[in-house]
């Protein structure tokens, strides 16, 4: 889950950065918003099978996955739509 929504988050800050000037904190911050809102939608979906002693994987678990794909994919939209030069 994490993975895809890393994907779509470093997609849609590739494309604000480069059609709306997005700043790179402003796009640090929404992607650090998205992951807080898997971390809500993983809570209260998956959090009832989990027992309460592993309850700190649900914040752990993509962390890294979706760090890198966020930045990988932004830095890879921002490159092939200007070209790497602005």
């Amino acid at each position: 889950m994490r993975a895809a929504v890393g994907t779509l988050t470093g997609l849609f800050l590739g494309l604000l950065t480069v059609f709306a000037g997005l700043s790179g904190e402003n796009g640090i911050f929404l992607g650090m918003l998205m992951y807080l809102l898997t971390y809500y939608l993983a809570r209260f979906t998956v959090s009832a099978q989990i027992p309460p002693k592993e309850a700190r994987k649900i914040v752990t678990t993509g962390l890294g996955s979706f760090i890198m794909l966020v930045l990988f994919i932004w830095i890879l939209v921002n490159t092939l739509f200007t070209g790497g030069v602005k």
